[in-house]
């Protein structure tokens, strides 16, 4: 809250909402890809997880459209 201190709380659950969505897009994003390329794990470099995309795959949106949003968006 120190990054946005006039952010409402509003905006704070709409934020919610709506990065906790694109997480989940995220996810799902990841996971068509991989089908797409008929490929079951994303790399080794954390074996027995999936690896490493798998793992942060449900960030990639949520932190792109953060970013995007405190940059542009947020005065």
């Amino acid at each position: 809250a120190f990054l946005l201190p006039a952010i409402s709380r509003a905006e704070i659950l709409l934020l919610s909402l709506l990065l906790s969505v694109l997480g989940q897009a995220g996810d799902l994003f990841e996971s068509w890809i991989k089908r797409v390329f008929s490929v079951k794990d994303s790399g080794s470099l954390l074996p027995g997880h999936g690896g490493l995309l798998d793992r942060t795959d449900s960030l990639i949106f949520p932190v792109v459209f953060t970013a995007y949003y405190v940059r542009f968006l947020h005065p």
